[in-house]
């Protein structure tokens, strides 16, 4: 995360604010993120507003609904009391996550293409991926294709993507900071690559997707 373009007092929590908001990739609202924090409820307002005015948060209300029973024996929903304040990373707050914005990667690759012809950049990103996934391998050991996905996260995180282990009825690696974004604009062939990386890590076969900013690993 490029934490140099966050401003203003209170800098600590207000990662943390960030950093909980973009895990939960629909948002959250001041009581949720008061509970989560354990911090007060107008301390989190506060920075909320502050990160909202300076353009890293989007807010939205979200309407109260309450279930109510029928005569029929039905239930129905209906709006009751003030919506909820829903705040969102918004799209200036992405950018914080993606890490510093640089050329430098891509203006390499573009120089191998010209310097040893068109397959140059593929063939470098096909070592660089074969060479991170050896490195990974030997880290997340020889177990289940589980416990290595939750030490591959837990590896992953460190290195600063925002990775986590989720498991419920099935299981994917989450990660919400990605730091090759305007690489993967001049190298659309990145995701497979690196889906294919994870894929051999693990020893099961892998799914990458992306939804609003948060790329996902999960079993086919």
């Amino acid at each position: 995360m490029n934490n140099s373009l966050l401003l203003g007092a209170g800098r600590g929590p207000r990662l943390e604010i960030l950093k909980r908001i973009k895990r939960s990739v629909t948002g959250l609202s001041v009581k949720e993120l008061s509970a989560e924090l354990g911090m007060s409820y107008m301390g989190v307002k506060a920075h909320c507003m502050a990160l909202a005015t300076e353009g890293c948060l989007a807010t939205f209300r979200k309407p109260t609904s309450t279930s109510m029973g029928s005569s029929r024996g039905t239930s129905r929903e209906f709006s009751r009391g003030r919506p909820s304040m829903i705040y969102r990373i918004s799209p200036a707050g992405e950018r914080l996550f993606q890490g510093p914005e640089t050329d430098f990667p891509s203006l390499l690759l573009k120089e191998a293409i010209s310097l040893y012809g068109p397959t140059a950049a593929q063939k470098i990103l096909v070592m660089a991926f074969r060479s991170m996934a050896r490195r990974y391998a030997g880290l997340v050991g020889t177990g289940s294709a589980v416990e290595k996905a939750s030490l591959l996260a837990k590896t992953r995180d460190r290195e600063g993507r925002m990775s986590e282990f989720i498991q419920g009825d099935s299981w994917e690696i989450r990660e919400c900071s990605q730091s090759i974004v305007s690489l993967t604009a001049d190298f659309p062939e990145i995701p497979s690559l690196e889906e294919h990386m994870v894929s051999e890590v693990l020893g099961v076969p892998m799914q990458r997707v992306e939804i609003e900013g948060v790329v996902c690993f999960r079993p086919r």
